[in-house]
């Protein structure tokens, strides 16, 4: 059972996403391709995220003229949950 970084069972949020119609090999998800399936997932995804059902979990920040440590620490596979690039003033940190 895969479990997210908090220790929670995912099977439950992969199975949400399931039924948007999320699902492809080799890591290609078709759902992209059809207008009305990319649809259903984007009300689904903005929905969770406005609710809060949805959190992305932020890993690390790097500003944008530290990039190439950005991608360097993507490419180490140590990262749990996005890395972000701030560009620009919303960077405080």
């Amino acid at each position: 059972m895969n479990r997210s970084r908090n220790g929670e069972s995912m099977n439950t949020d992969c199975q949400k996403v399931e039924r948007c119609g999320l699902s492809g090999e080799n890591g290609k998800f078709e759902t992209l391709l059809v207008a009305e399936k990319r649809a259903k997932m984007k009300d689904f995804v903005l929905k969770g995220l406005a609710n809060g059902t949805l959190k992305p979990v932020i890993d690390k920040t790097f500003r944008l003229d530290n990039v190439v440590e950005a991608h360097r620490y993507l490419e180490s596979n140590q990262h749990v949950g996005k890395v972000v690039v701030t560009v620009g003033a919303q960077y405080r940190g």
